[in-house]
């Protein structure tokens, strides 16, 4: 399968950026997957993404499916993938500061619907801020990650 679903470790530190930054999303489910392949855009190495949860994502994630299950009644809000080589190779930190990115992409509106919102440049403005003791890592973490990837190595 390409994708798994993200490990405890992950989803902790998932929720420790949440609380610490986003505590407006505490009511907003996220479910975080892992990806097991290469993934590329435009020539760039995706380390994370995330997609406004379809409606029938939302059905599959719901809590009318089968006995056994542990997902929101309503179902996730919103998918929020992560390269699987990044999160096992990379340290917490780093994760944590992909995960705060795409975070950044929801929005809950003046009337509380969820929208998904685009970069402010090709970051965001309080991410460049809030990365100014290591400007470069997201350039470091993807040549890494692509290093990694080079050399044959699986997720594992």
């Amino acid at each position: 399968m390409r994708y798994e679903e993200a490990t405890i470790g992950v989803d902790d530190l998932f929720e420790e950026v949440r609380a610490q930054y986003f505590p407006e999303l505490a009511n907003v489910d996220v479910m975080i997957l892992l990806d097991t392949k290469k993934n590329k855009s435009k020539g760039k190495l995706v380390l994370g993404k995330i997609k406004k949860a379809t409606d029938v994502e939302r059905y599959l994630t719901s809590e009318e499916m089968p006995v056994g299950t542990t997902y929101p009644e309503e179902g996730y809000d919103y998918i929020m993938f992560l390269d699987k080589v990044m999160v096992n190779f990379c340290d917490d930190n780093d994760v944590k500061r992909i995960i705060r990115h795409e975070l950044r992409h929801i929005f809950i509106t003046e009337r509380g619907k969820l929208v998904l919102v685009p970069h402010s440049l090709e970051d965001f403005y309080e991410e460049v801020e809030l990365n100014n003791d290591d400007p470069r890592w997201a350039p470091r973490v993807s040549e890494m990650v692509t290093l990694i990837y080079e050399q044959g190595e699986d997720a594992e």
